[in-house]
């Protein structure tokens, strides 16, 4: 059992790693083999990590209640963005769920105070 645990104590951050990109990837083939072309798989997943690490950080919330908020928020998002992209096919739904996914990145990566501060 101690090789195990030296195990996991090296290796862990890797496993991680792997098993979160693997459901990355999932989700990827899963849009693909249904036929849609949608690029905004990273940007639902950044909001699911950014939802539940903003509740266990700042807020102390449990991890369960920090994973189905992680769940939850995405499937909101995406619910308002499906609405006016539901009959989209082909390259307009790749660009607007490449779009979609640039607004988020950037609305992650530009700091609140910034913004706020253009507005002023």
């Amino acid at each position: 059992m101690e090789a195990l645990d030296n195990f996991w104590s090296v290796y862990s951050n890797l496993v991680l790693s792997l098993g979160i990109n693997g459901l990355l990837a999932l989700s990827i083939w899963l849009t693909l083999a249904c036929g849609m072309l949608a690029l905004a798989n990273a940007a639902f997943m950044g909001i699911g990590a950014y939802t539940a690490s903003i509740l266990t950080l700042n807020y102390g919330a449990p991890f369960p209640v920090a994973i189905a908020a992680g769940m939850a928020a995405p499937a909101v998002v995406a619910f308002i963005i499906g609405k006016p992209t539901l009959r989209l096919s082909g390259v307009y739904l790749a660009m607007a769920t490449l779009a979609f996914g640039e607004v988020v990145r950037i609305a992650i990566l530009t700091p609140s105070r910034s913004r706020a501060a253009r507005w002023a």
